[in-house]
């Protein structure tokens, strides 16, 4: 069920305007929204408590791969948002933080992640 909600979303949505976003380098803001108010797939990271909708990792990787199908930029921020940003957040942040931002995230708002390059300011693998 969720191959085939992602899929239709990815070739009836994505599609028509991916070639044309990343040659304008333009960011999918309003697939995004469609994608958050047609799949509700965004908070597949977040516990449910906090507006969530958890699935599986077998599930989770299902939707990247259908994303990425038809398109790899839509694809990696769907990663970073619910890896990097949603996930980092429900499993370290503090209850205020979870509170906070968890619950956006569930919703329309799109996660980010940010690191300047090692040997050019703030060298991650360093942070230890």
């Amino acid at each position: 069920m969720i191959r085939e909600m992602v899929r239709a979303f990815a070739e009836e949505t994505l599609a028509p305007t991916c070639l044309e976003r990343d040659k304008e380098q333009r960011a999918p803001i309003e697939e995004w929204l469609e994608f958050c108010e047609n799949t509700g797939l965004q908070g597949v990271t977040i516990p449910d408590n906090y507006g969530g909708s958890e699935v599986d990792a077998v599930s989770e990787a299902i939707i990247v791969e259908e994303l990425a199908r038809v398109d790899p930029s839509f694809s990696v921020m769907y990663c970073v948002h619910v890896g990097l940003c949603s996930m980092t957040i429900a499993l370290h942040g503090s209850e205020e933080q979870k509170k906070e931002y968890l619950t956006r995230l569930a919703g329309k708002e799109i996660g980010a992640y940010s690191l300047s390059e090692a040997g050019a300011g703030t060298d991650a693998a360093a942070l230890g």
